[in-house]
């Protein structure tokens, strides 16, 4: 991305999206590739996308790269049956997971995120696990990552150094894999849109 693509950023605020929120501190984020800017009400986002323009473009070459690559990966046949009983057999069985007295395990629609987890400790013990249909489509050592990187959450809810110490002694190349599921989010996107495509011509 080029310092001119940068500018027309700030030239045009559609090519980002804007969040307004209550904060005090305003942030850049990237969510499946799109750039969002999270700021204060009546915030100028002129400043924040001057501010972090290097972050901005080695972010872009980050996603086209993937976006590249996506082209290259294979995704997995499997069934949404087959996948939920393969995520449930595997969650169950973490060491993690069975002190729990209650697990629900839900398959969803997820626009940003591969998993996400929930426990409770009131009366009883209970885990709340979301799962993203999409990851139906991924290779099993990736859907084993992804599981273990919600479950490391249960021991650092935050994205911190902390966190990701606990993410590398399990996984030495952890920056790969996140790598990697960036690079099949794209490619099971594309596949997603065109089977969606084909369904609606099949209909018309």
């Amino acid at each position: 991305m080029s310092a001119i693509s940068v500018e027309s950023l700030k030239r045009d605020s559609n090519s980002y999206e804007i969040v307004y929120r209550n904060i005090k501190n305003p942030r850049l984020e990237f969510k499946t590739g799109k750039l969002i800017a999270i700021v204060p009400p009546d915030y100028n986002c002129d400043s924040l996308i001057s501010k972090y323009c290097k972050w901005i473009e080695d972010k872009e070459d980050f996603i086209q790269e993937c976006r590249n690559n996506s082209a290259k990966v294979i995704l997995q046949n499997r069934s949404l049956k087959e996948f939920r009983k393969f995520i449930t057999d595997y969650i169950s069985a973490q060491p993690e997971i069975k002190k729990y007295k209650t697990l629900r395990i839900s398959l969803r629609t997820m626009k940003t995120k591969w998993a996400s987890i929930k426990e409770e400790k009131e009366k009883i013990e209970k885990l709340y696990i979301s799962i993203n249909k999409k990851m139906q489509y991924l290779p099993d050592y990736l859907i084993r990552y992804i599981i273990f990187h919600e479950t490391a959450h249960l021991k650092q809810k935050k994205h911190n150094g902390r966190f990701w110490n606990i993410i590398q002694n399990e996984y030495k190349n952890y920056r790969e894999f996140e790598k990697e599921l960036f690079v099949f989010w794209f490619k099971i996107e594309e596949h997603q849109n065109l089977k969606t495509s084909i369904d609606s011509k099949s209909v018309l």
